[in-house]
């Protein structure tokens, strides 16, 4: 019997788009300012909606509300509103934007709290926003990490050898340094490892220097 040849199909190429094509799709992907400035205002809106500011505070800060959007404004405590002046949305600090316009304006320079504070106000005027100014760098891991006091190092108490009189090298402390290549005493093309040793009297500090040929406690008597 002959065996039945399978067919399979072969899988089609897919289309490359064309640039213009690309581009016209990463327009309609990407979000336009004007966009983002409705997507902000919205959540500005949504935060002043969510807590009622006392009367007192709206008219210490002189807060007027946008008759096209709703959203209350205010341009500071000693402006007059007008056409030429432009005014910022009032924010509860107990917001979840408020705390995020915070955390921007921290992170941008890592200031402290009157710098924090006065980057907000660009965008958006919090209420009781010094205290929100505080908590943020207060929690800031970086400026924690900048701000830290170092460790004080506390030297120990001299040793008794280091005080009391003595013989000259009657307590004495060793120490090598080296290794060096050295030629060699009888065989000159052969090359040698030696070390320096060096031997310090405790009470009246005074040194000798020496050469060993090697590590051990033997060669450094």
């Amino acid at each position: 019997m002959l065996a039945k040849t399978s067919t399979r199909s072969k899988p089609k190429r897919k289309e490359i788009p064309s640039a213009l094509e690309i581009k016209s799709r990463v327009k309609e992907n990407t979000l336009t300012i004007m966009e983002c400035e409705d997507a902000l205002r919205d959540l500005f809106l949504a935060a002043q909606l969510e807590v009622t500011l006392p009367d007192t505070t709206l008219s210490r800060l002189a807060v007027v509300r946008e008759e096209r959007t709703g959203l209350l404004l205010c341009g500071g405590r000693f402006q007059i509103f007008n056409k030429e002046k432009t005014a910022v949305p009032v924010l509860p600090c107990t917001s979840w934007v408020a705390t995020l316009l915070a955390q921007e304006a921290h992170k941008a320079n890592h200031e402290e709290i009157a710098g924090t504070l006065l980057r907000m106000r660009r965008k958006a005027w919090v209420v009781r926003g010094q205290k929100l100014a505080q908590k943020i760098v207060d929690n800031c891991v970086t400026c924690r990490r900048l701000k830290s006091r170092r460790c004080q190092q506390i030297m120990s108490d001299f040793q008794s050898e280091r005080i009391t009189p003595a013989k000259p090298f009657e307590y004495t402390t060793v120490d090598l340094f080296g290794p060096y290549e050295v030629k060699g005493y009888v065989r000159k093309k052969v090359k040698l490892k030696v070390w320096g040793i060096v031997f310090c009297c405790m009470s009246s500090r005074a040194m000798h220097t020496d050469l060993v040929s090697d590590q051990s406690a033997k060669a450094s008597c």
